[in-house]
């Protein structure tokens, strides 16, 4: 699934994202992208899906609807709440005015022609590329079903990777490529990026656009076996072994499907990112995603330890760094080749070999520290250790 924003004057493609599911979080994310290159539109026309036609977005449609009924739905009491507070939704809330399309009227939209004779050359470009419908499938694809198509194609089909890069090289291609339709006076052609640059745009403060388009809207998962879903995708976080049931904010971007921002409700965002995972959990899996998988099992576990303080007030942020660089490096967090996996033993002594006393000054309360560097130990509270060393051990299952 592809979201294009599509400056009507010129043709120049001013926002777009590849998604795996069409959701208002792409739309979101693709505006605010069009937005903080070239500048707030006064008008948008939009589809009238649910990821472009929603409460958060447009509440006044809601509200509307809501007029003159005895018992209002839940997205017309939000609406109702929204706009009593001052919050017009996203879109009004920039300054936009947004009209949308007529239900079953494709010529109500002004990009449907972009689709037919824009995109179709990037879709062929493709090897993958089987056709429209079955009747224009090319030869070599016709009588086929999907899953015959991919046991016989599958190395042809892109990855998600090699995909994103070839539209963002198609949209520059698009944007510079110069029109018959867009002329100057002296009859010069010009690129649609050209045209579009004549006029002056403003482009708002990043930290103000922010604010009305990130911020606000929080999208919130449910923490189920140390996991989280978005789009079909798991995703892990140390923190999500204590959590389980409960529910976490993301901040989700399309063009980096390989990890999440992590956020509590009121927006602040954890400094270590959810992964994605392949859960390691079938029979059939390969020996490399089951061995992950234990590992992660160990490094929530560890996590609680630390905010359990069952082995003292050692400083959970230490523990990760040492955790997820050191002692425990997974394969898909994009490590060199030659990462050395340390011993049991050499973990050990990387979280517990070294700390300083530190005297807490809120609350009086003694607590330990890690701290690398090579400093005499002999007076450390030994008991401490040994006990913190047990804790790992049994983990461990050693």
């Amino acid at each position: 699934m592809i979201i294009f924003w599509i400056d009507v004057a010129t043709g120049t493609i001013v926002g777009y994202r590849a998604c795996l599911t069409e959701n208002k979080g792409a739309v979101k994310n693709s505006l605010m992208d069009a937005i903080s290159r070239f500048g707030t539109p006064q008008k948008i026309r939009v589809d009238n899906g649910t990821a472009y036609k929603n409460v958060d977005y447009a509440p006044w449609v809601f509200y509307n609807e809501a007029i003159g009924k005895r018992r209002l739905t839940t997205d017309e009491k939000i609406a109702k709440r929204m706009l009593e507070s001052g919050d017009k939704g996203l879109y009004m809330n920039l300054g936009i005015e947004c009209h949308f399309t007529i239900p079953g009227n494709p010529e109500s939209k002004s990009i449907e022609p972009f689709w037919r004779y824009g995109i179709s050359a990037f879709e062929k470009s493709f090897l993958s590329w089987c056709g429209n419908n079955p009747e224009s499938r090319p030869e070599m694809y016709k009588n086929m079903d999907s899953k015959t198509l991919v046991r016989k194609f599958g190395k042809k089909f892109p990855t998600w990777d090699e995909f994103t890069e070839k539209l963002d090289k198609y949209v520059e291609y698009w944007n510079n490529k110069p029109r018959a339709s867009l002329v100057t006076i002296e009859q010069e052609q010009l690129s649609p990026l050209q045209a579009y640059t004549q006029v002056e745009h403003i482009i708002p403060n990043k930290t103000e656009l922010l604010s009305k388009m990130l911020y606000p809207y929080i999208e919130m998962r449910t923490v189920q076996r140390s996991m989280i879903e978005k789009n079909g995708v798991l995703y892990w976080h140390p923190s999500f072994a204590s959590m389980i049931g409960q529910k976490v904010g993301i901040y989700y971007d399309e063009k980096n499907l390989y990890e999440i921002t992590v956020c509590n409700e009121k927006g602040q965002i954890h400094p270590e990112k959810a992964i994605a995972i392949d859960p390691g959990l079938q029979s059939g899996d390969d020996l490399t995603a089951l061995i992950e998988n234990n590992r992660r099992a160990k490094i929530g576990k560890l996590y609680y330890l630390a905010l359990s303080d069952v082995a003292g007030a050692m400083k959970t942020e230490k523990m990760l760094k040492l955790l997820s660089k050191e002692l425990l490096p997974l394969s898909n967090t994009k490590e060199a080749e030659d990462t050395k996996y340390l011993s049991f033993e050499e973990a050990l002594d990387a979280i517990t070999g070294e700390y300083e006393e530190i005297d807490e000054i809120n609350d009086g309360t003694h607590a330990v520290e890690c701290n690398v560097s090579n400093k005499d130990t002999t007076d450390i509270d030994q008991e401490l250790i040994d006990n913190l060393k047990d804790e790992i051990a049994g983990l461990f299952g050693e």
